[in-house]
């Protein structure tokens, strides 16, 4: 297996060091949920995945599931000060889909990855807008990766269309065991039918150290809810993917 150091999560021999970025906010739009019709708000329930198209200045906002029906909504929207159940208006759920943590856009095959984790198993899907999504590829339990409810997490495209997809926590289920995750590369196959082959034998598999009880104390256990785990990763060019990690203490979550 390939190690993978940094923070930044540099990709193969280009990283040598952590990097540091200085950011800023280019634009704040904030929205008051208790202002949602009811029936918008069940289907907001927790927001769990997003993504921006360049091509229709639009992001497509993805509720996990609803607290009825366990689906996941997709939103189409435009992030404007306004009326917030017409901002939420523009949505859509799709069959058999639930449970939704990350989501991408395909620019070259006009279409939408997403992630599926459930308790045992994930999935990633491929879905044009009108069709049916395809399951491309599903991991299930017991797996070298996955422990309960935490699965595959984080997706990203690269600019090159290589597609890479994170494991939350990896496949030890305690603080101070093989403490690390991995993330896997999916190389981009130019002419095929198939662009991707979710399933070849030899994977391209990346280590990412990770402290799963980084926001925890000396009493509290790392579980399927407890404890710290990969949240997005982002594509930022060929080489670096910007990575979010999430930990929940019971309290508060904090991130990094």
């Amino acid at each position: 297996m390939k190690s993978l150091l940094s923070i930044l999560f540099c990709l193969g021999p280009f990283c040598s060091a952590a990097q540091v970025f200085e950011l800023s906010i280019k634009s704040l739009t904030t929205f008051d949920k208790t202002q949602l019709n009811p029936s918008l708000s069940e289907r907001a329930g927790g927001l769990s995945a997003m993504e921006y198209r360049a091509d229709t200045d639009k992001w497509l906002v993805v509720a996990d599931r609803e607290k009825v029906a366990k689906t996941s909504t997709f939103f189409n929207l435009r992030l404007a000060a306004g009326d917030i159940n017409q901002t939420f208006g523009d949505f859509q759920t799709l069959p058999d889909v639930q449970n939704v943590e990350s989501i991408r856009y395909h620019p070259g095959q006009q279409g939408f990855y997403f992630v599926m984790e459930e308790d045992e198993e994930s999935k990633i899907a491929f879905w044009k807008e009108g069709r049916k999504p395809e399951v491309v590829f599903t991991e299930s339990r017991p797996g070298m990766y996955l422990t309960s409810n935490r699965g595959i997490e984080g997706l990203a495209i690269m600019p090159n269309n290589d597609l890479w997809f994170a494991f939350e926590s990896g496949g030890s289920a305690t603080c101070g065991k093989d403490n690390f995750t991995v993330f896997r590369k999916v190389t981009y196959r130019q002419g095929r039918r198939r662009h991707y082959n979710f399933n070849k034998k030899k994977k391209k598999d990346y280590r990412y150290e990770i402290n799963r009880c980084v926001c925890m104390d000396s009493t509290q256990a790392f579980t399927s809810t407890l404890g710290n785990g990969i949240s997005e990763i982002l594509a930022l060019d060929d080489q670096h993917l910007l990575v979010l990690e999430r930990c929940y203490d019971g309290r508060q979550t904090a991130v990094r």
